[in-house]
């Protein structure tokens, strides 16, 4: 997948720990904001966290097979 050298996606790496989420995400107010991954790459990101959860998550969980989780946030990194 493509990514910055820094970018979580680069290195196939989802980050969970909320310490490393804030030193991430940490930005200026007056940041500019703007979306460089393309649609297909964001589909493909997607799908690789339900994969990670249902096999993290649901797993230590035990939850049965129907379970699907539940993606209840998304922020994009450029």
């Amino acid at each position: 997948m493509a990514g910055s050298a820094y970018s979580p996606i680069a290195r196939d790496k989802i980050i969970e720990e909320p310490t490393e989420i804030v030193d991430a995400i940490r930005c200026s107010p007056d940041t500019p904001r703007h979306c460089e991954i393309e649609q297909p790459t964001l589909a493909q990101i997607r799908a690789m966290i339900d994969k990670h959860l249902k096999n993290t998550h649901l797993k230590r969980l035990q939850a049965p097979v129907s379970v699907k989780p539940k993606l209840k946030a998304w922020l994009e990194l450029n």
